[in-house]
């Protein structure tokens, strides 16, 4: 059964692929500059004794800088957390130096975000790391800019230092030479690190009454668990009798068994997949970031579309909607090969479209006001659900939209809230997620699918009671 969270092989490759993660540690050296230097343009800068210095002192850094540097006055600084900002604004060079208390859940996640696994600096010691200020820092590089990232889990210290411009420069090397942080012992309950924390359980439910249906949420737990550090990014399908699981751009493939979903494979796919869904064929489909959108399963998994940035797919596998964040959509037709512009005009902007058997919800803002239009198959406006028809007063982001035998299932992860509507428009009934899957901490549905009894298959994100990590959860929603 694959680990993938602790398979530190999985990094030695990428490393070797992009050249970027677990660099070399040579930006920062590990003694003072002293002497003159030259610098590109042949001028001799001032000595260290020559030079002017200034001491930024903070709760959590001190930072010496020289007066090269320009200090910014939103420096800031408190019991929770400390950041120092410095620039050399005629070269485009901006450092910034934070230290702040958190848990080793946000050093994991960010690390996540460039492609390092905590778990490989932490435990393997595969990433050779650099000491600044009496902590041990990892680097990693974007496009915008070179950062170290350091935590201490007795202090509960997480130091993320950000440079913007040339990191090579000498100047730069000095300044992070003169950062020093200030540790102390943290004597709350420590957060374990995510390989030392609780597998997620939610709370015990009682079925909710909607209307005249008892609506109930089953528990399906999962025999693998992927610890993630993206809330609200998994995703679900139903196809062929399998289930499909997207978590991180991987996709694996479960059987129903004993009440819970057991581990059959994984899908692979030569990109990283963003959404999955399934038809009522049994084909399974994923779409990339930006696309492309291909039906698996053939000898070369066919291409429906090369370039898409989100899609929903209809139940049938044959056509789809697609959209961007402005107020227009594509309707594709992938038996005629046609796609069709179509502008949706009572909202501003799009958060979200949902394709069903035979409606169409589009999720979108006017103003400061978010709005639910649901459509029929052929864009003929059904209703428009708005924030002062809900129970709550409150509609902020539909994520998920599903149709049932018996009306519309809606969920609203910003309100954290699911919204049972009839098709005649009736608003019958507002649940929590908490109500209504014990849930314990940042829930959010961004996955849904029917199965082929017509229940609802919900896919949340939430944070485990310890926080460590985030975790895919998956549910039966029965009964409506």
């Amino acid at each position: 059964m694959r680990k993938k969270v602790y398979a530190a092989w999985i990094l030695a490759i990428i490393m070797v692929m992009s050249g970027v993660l677990c660099t070399q540690a040579e930006t920062v050296s590990t003694g003072k500059a002293h002497g003159s230097k030259v610098n590109t343009t042949g001028e001799t800068t001032p000595t260290e004794a020559e030079k002017q210095f200034e001491e930024a002192e903070q709760i959590h850094v001190t930072v010496r800088y020289s007066s090269d540097w320009e200090y910014s006055e939103y420096s800031y600084s408190s019991d929770y957390g400390s950041y120092v900002e410095l620039s050399i604004p005629d070269d485009g060079i901006y450092v910034r130096i934070n230290a702040s208390i958190n848990t080793p859940l946000d050093y994991a996640s960010e690390l996540y975000d460039f492609g390092i696994n905590a778990y490989d600096v932490i435990v393997e010691d595969s990433c050779e790391t650099v000491s600044i200020g009496g902590m041990e820092f990892v680097q990693g590089e974007n496009d915008y800019y070179k950062a170290f990232f350091g935590y201490d889990q007795e202090s509960a210290m997480y130091a993320k230092i950000m440079v913007y411009g040339d990191p090579e420069d000498p100047r730069v090397t000095e300044l992070i030479d003169n950062v020093t942080f200030h540790k102390k012992e943290y004597t709350k309950t420590k957060t374990p690190w995510y390989w030392d924390g609780e597998v997620y359980v939610p709370k015990d439910t009682e079925p909710v009454q909607v209307g005249n249906f008892t609506v109930e949420a089953e528990y399906l737990p999962i025999d693998t668990v992927y610890p993630t550090f993206n809330n609200g990014y998994s995703k679900v399908a139903k196809s062929g009798g399998w289930y499909y699981v997207l978590t991180d751009g991987d996709v694996s493939e479960y059987s129903d068994e004993d009440g819970g979903l057991a581990y059959e494979g994984d899908v692979y796919f030569d990109f990283d997949v963003e959404n999955i869904f399934g038809d009522e064929d049994g084909n399974l489909y994923a779409l990339g970031n930006g696309g492309p959108l291909v039906r698996w399963g053939t000898e070369e998994d066919e291409v429906l579309l090369n370039y898409c940035v989100m899609v929903s797919l209809h139940p049938s596998g044959k056509k789809a909607v697609g959209w961007s964040y402005s107020n227009s959509i594509t309707e594709y037709d992938f038996e005629t090969g046609t796609n069709k512009e179509r502008v949706i005009d009572p909202v501003e902007g799009i958060n979200s479209v949902s394709v069903t058997k035979d409606y169409q919800a589009v999720c979108g803002y006017k103003e400061s006001e978010t709005l639910l239009n649901i459509y029929d198959n052929n864009w003929n406006e059904v209703m428009t659900i708005s924030s002062t028809d809900t129970e709550s007063g409150m509609l902020e982001g539909v994520s998920a939209f599903e149709q049932t035998q018996n009306g519309w299932v809606i969920f609203d992860s910003w309100m954290e809230n699911v919204i049972f509507v009839g098709f005649d428009g009736a608003i019958l009934k507002e649940v929590s997620y908490e109500e209504l899957f014990g849930t314990l901490n940042w829930p959010y549905v961004n996955g849904t699918c029917m199965d082929e009894e017509g229940n609802v298959i919900v896919a949340i994100t939430d944070q485990r009671e310890d926080a460590s990590c985030y975790e895919t959860i998956i549910f039966k929603l029965k009964g409506f």
